[in-house]
């Protein structure tokens, strides 16, 4: 996969806005408070997969803006889209889009 999408994503050269500093949060609910905006980025962004397949959130247990959700911890806990749903697998639908209130302690 070729990254020259990068370039035009809507979200270049901002990534202190999509990945708040650990300093700046100390929960999921401080972690959505601080990437709300940045969220609404993702709205219109013809390239949220290409996102997702970069960063792989999941897996690099990110936390911040990445693909239209709001990551923590590499779990979704805010999605623009209706169904939370895996980008990486078929389009099951996941855990529903809530906020367990975890401190990232916890995790």
């Amino acid at each position: 996969m070729t990254r020259e999408w990068v370039s035009q994503a809507p979200c270049r050269g901002d990534s202190a806005l999509f990945s708040p500093r650990d300093s700046a949060w100390k929960n999921q609910h401080d972690l959505v408070d601080l990437c709300s905006g940045a969220l609404e980025v993702c709205r219109w962004c013809p390239f949220t997969k290409e996102c997702v397949a970069l960063v792989q959130p999941r897996y690099a247990r990110f936390d911040g803006v990445c693909g239209g959700r709001i990551w923590c911890g590499g779990a979704v806990v805010k999605s623009l889209f209706a169904e939370v749903r895996n980008p990486t697998d078929s389009g099951r639908p996941e855990e529903p889009d809530v906020l367990a209130g975890i401190s990232r302690a916890a995790t």
